[in-house]
């Protein structure tokens, strides 16, 4: 098991350094993927706010959509200060003004995957677990 534990950093690294040659990231082709991914967030917020306002047939319901742990206003309200600095940055990398830094680009792949896989393994319990919810 330690041996297995001290190789983690090791692929790791291998792993973000193969990585980091594909994509030969530039500040422009950072902008252009901040880019898609704001427009994918606005998307969601305007889809969500669309549900709320009106009935939307293809669209899932509101409440499959809003887990009541805030209110909706003040939801929406940070979801627009969110997409707002979102845009902010990504205008800043598609100008040049920012250069990509690689480690903290590795650092926030690395907490970007955790995130995504714990959300991941979250809805998958949710959905074995709790299936009539």
């Amino acid at each position: 098991m330690t041996k297995f534990l001290i190789k983690i950093p090791e692929v790791i690294n291998r792993t973000l350094a193969s990585v980091n040659r594909y994509l030969m990231l530039n500040s422009q082709k950072v902008g252009v993927i901040l880019s898609i991914l704001t427009a994918v967030f606005c998307f969601r917020v305007m889809a969500q706010l669309a549900v709320y306002a009106i009935d939307i047939s293809f669209l899932p319901t509101f409440d499959a959509w809003h887990s009541g742990t805030m209110t909706y206003g003040l939801l929406l309200c940070i979801q627009v200060v969110i997409l707002f600095f979102m845009g902010i940055t990504a205008r800043r990398f598609l100008r040049g003004q920012v250069t990509p830094a690689r480690v903290i680009g590795n650092i926030a792949l690395i907490t970007g995957a955790v995130y995504f896989s714990t959300m991941v393994l979250r809805m998958s319990l949710g959905l074995l677990l709790y299936p009539e919810s």
